[in-house]
């Protein structure tokens, strides 16, 4: 199964109004950094999770999944359920949610800044 590296964490990010089936799902790194939207909604996620990354970082995303075979059951489980098509590596589906989302790095550090001007 995959993780978030050490201290990491998936999570959906509602940045404004929106039905909870619809809101991005991010990766947000222990340290401020590598925070990247892997997916416009949890569904996309779910495809991505069926292409077999041991790891969500923007580092392992970002190339060939790292143990395909290890996704099997759950990749044929999405397509079956689902009719779900589910690519073989995470760039359609890292590219979709760049589109349609903002950058979260971008905006955490908007969100940080803001924050600190009203401290």
């Amino acid at each position: 199964m995959p993780r978030s590296r050490l201290g990491s964490l998936i999570a959906l990010w509602f940045y404004r109004e929106m039905d909870p089936a619809q809101a991005p799902v991010v990766n947000l790194g222990s340290e401020g950094e590598d925070n990247i939207v892997l997916a416009t909604n949890i569904r996309e996620f779910l495809k991505l999770l069926g292409i077999g990354y041991s790891e969500f970082g923007p580092h392992y995303v970002n190339g060939e999944p790292d143990d395909p075979d290890s996704a099997a059951e759950l990749r044929d489980w999405l397509v079956e359920e689902y009719d779900m098509t589910i690519p073989a590596t995470a760039k359609p589906i890292l590219a979709k949610a760049r589109k349609s989302h903002p950058d979260i790095g971008a905006w955490i550090e908007k969100w940080r800044q803001k924050r600190e001007e009203t401290s």
